[in-house]
Order: structure tokens, then C-alpha cells, then sequence
């Protein structure tokens, strides 16, 4: 009986978790960063530029990269001048606004 209280209780947890964040609309994204410069932290600052183009400095290369938005529902991705790009998943819950990388690693906005 035990073990059901605990596997049902650590179904309710993860549910009420998932809840808890709503991913951003496009036009949400759009408001929310365009013209703006935000601190993800642990991560770095990007710029998101009126053109549509980004300016990224990582905090752990100490290197800014450059490039191509789009955005989408939920989703920046970021187009890289050497080729491919990089999707971030965007969200919002009780602490602000985060993003989620493609290997899962949370960083919160620090917008200014």
C-alpha cells in the first residue's frame, strides 16, 4: 500500500510541475525579447536585434557569436554564420520567463 501512495503522490508532483510552465506564443517571443538584450543565467547575454539578427556572448567561451532569429511558437532558434542553428524551448512559471536547451539545461531572463 505504501509504495502505491508514493508512486501515485510522485505522479501528481511531476504533473502539477509540468503545469506550472507555459511555453510562449510567437508574438509573446516577439514582445518579450525583440529590441532587447536578456542574461540568461549561467549562460550569457544575447541581444535580439530589430532586424532579426542576434548577438550572442557566452559566458563560458567568453565569445559572442552572431546570426539569423526565427522565431515560433515556443521556440528561438538561432541560425549560426559557420552553418546550422541552435532551438531553444521558451517558457514561463512562477520564477519568470527560461529557456530550456536541446540537452535540457534551464537558464532564467534577465531582461533589460
Amino acid at each position: 500500500m505504501h509504495a502505491f501512495i508514493a508512486v501515485a503522490v510522485g505522479s501528481l508532483m511531476v504533473t502539477v510541475s509540468a503545469a506550472a510552465q507555459t511555453a510562449l506564443s510567437e508574438d509573446e517571443l516577439r514582445q518579450t525579447f525583440v529590441g532587447k538584450k536578456v542574461e540568461w543565467t549561467k549562460v550569457g547575454i544575447t541581444e535580439y536585434k530589430t532586424d532579426g539578427t542576434y548577438e550572442f556572448y557566452s559566458f563560458e567561451r567568453n565569445k559572442t557569436f552572431t546570426g539569423k532569429l526565427k522565431y515560433g511558437a515556443g521556440t528561438i532558434c538561432y541560425g549560426l554564420v559557420s552553418g546550422g542553428e541552435n532551438c531553444d524551448q521558451i517558457f514561463r512559471d512562477a520564477k519568470g520567463i527560461f529557456l530550456k536547451s536541446p540537452k535540457g539545461n534551464i537558464s532564467y531572463a534577465s531582461i533589460k
